[in-house]
């Protein structure tokens, strides 16, 4: 039996999921397009806050902040309704993703604010882009653009810093 996760209402979390042996789960650009919609979808059923997520070749990373439903309820729906979409577009059967989500609580304000910065910097770490604005897909250019994203809740990551908050956070992120 699975050992029960923690959780508890309005609790902030980074979640990750990856593909099963490490393979690619986003193919091109319209899975990463129907990954962020289900995304949304799912955010008007199980009401919850998405402040930050990148979306790499073979796995994701999202910051959340849940309201009453479990954070299993939402990441089951998430990964479920990925992989079935997956599976058809591409003739597969079977899991998509090679367990259950891992996630781990950030209770701590600073914590909150470095795992964001550690999903951003994802893509640089990895050496698909130099700097993270310009990665496609994840929230970092939404972040320190102010360009609109329906999934995305800026606030609690913006909420750090004072007058130019997305420049702030820029330099936060990118160590200028």
């Amino acid at each position: 039996m699975r050992k029960k996760r923690e959780w508890y209402e309005g609790c902030s979390m980074h979640v990750m999921g990856r593909g099963v042996r490490r393979e690619s789960i986003y193919n091109d650009g319209e899975d990463y397009e129907i990954f962020l919609k289900i995304v949304e979808s799912t955010q008007e059923i199980m009401s919850f806050q998405l402040h930050s997520f990148c979306m790499m070749t073979n796995h994701f990373h999202m910051l959340i902040t849940t309201q009453e439903k479990e954070i299993w309820h939402i990441m089951r729906r998430i990964m479920g309704n990925y992989a079935k979409y997956f599976n058809h577009k591409y003739g597969f059967k079977g899991h998509l993703f090679d367990s259950r989500y891992l996630s781990s609580i950030t209770k701590n304000p600073m914590y909150f604010l470095e795992v964001s910065k550690y999903i951003h910097l994802n893509p640089v770490k990895a050496g698909i882009v130099n700097e993270p604005i310009a990665y496609p897909y994840s929230s970092y250019a939404a972040l320190v653009s102010g360009k609109e994203l329906k999934c995305l809740e800026r606030e609690k990551v913006l909420g750090f810093f004072d007058g130019n908050r997305e420049e702030q956070y820029r330099l936060f992120v990118e160590g200028e």
